[in-house]
């Protein structure tokens, strides 16, 4: 299984490269952006559609078939805990 396997060799590299799988966010002391690690971990996203890749073919047209497979992340603040990396 594709996802499985994927997910488990993100797994195994974050090891190596924890600080993607932390959230960046605005320090209130200092106003520095600043990584936080926690037990969060990496927003991993498994999706299906029923469209091919030909029909994402041309990303330059943002196509609405294309945005509906985007996972959106809204935040009332966008220095707020970012993810630095989001595999979807």
């Amino acid at each position: 299984e594709p996802v499985k396997v994927i997910r488990e060799a993100l797994l195994r590299v974050l090891v190596y490269y924890y600080p993607l799988a932390g959230k960046m966010r605005n320090m209130p002391q200092d106003g520095k952006l600043k990584v936080v690690c926690n037990v969060d971990g990496v927003v991993f996203v498994e999706a299906t559609s029923p469209n091919t890749l030909f029909v994402l073919r041309d990303l330059d047209e943002f196509k609405s078939s294309f945005q509906q497979l985007l996972i959106q992340f809204l935040s009332n603040n966008p220095l707020q805990d970012i993810h630095p990396l989001i595999l979807q």
